[in-house]
């Protein structure tokens, strides 16, 4: 699969201080590379209400994507409390 990132989501990363995060989006990432679609993810789960967004969901942060075409896009990465004011 093809991976895009919005500029608002590496300025999200920027002001997250767990690095244990950043590892997980590394990982995430090499694992969506080599995959055909994200059902085989068991973090992943579709919002309703959109065919196109989905999120992950690590400890209390969430990262808001779309996939579309075979792109994914990762769009935010916030706290469980905010990403829903924010994304879709």
């Amino acid at each position: 699969m093809e991976i895009e990132f919005e500029k608002i989501f590496l300025k999200d990363l920027r002001d997250l201080t767990d690095n244990s995060f950043l590892i997980y989006i590394e990982s995430l990432v090499k694992a969506l590379k080599s995959s055909d679609s994200l059902r085989s993810f068991k973090e992943c789960k579709k919002l309703k209400g959109s065919d196109i967004h989905y999120r992950f969901k690590f400890r209390n942060l969430r990262i808001g994507v779309s996939f579309k075409e075979g792109k994914i896009k990762f769009i935010r990465a916030l706290h469980r409390k905010e990403i829903y004011r924010f994304f879709p």
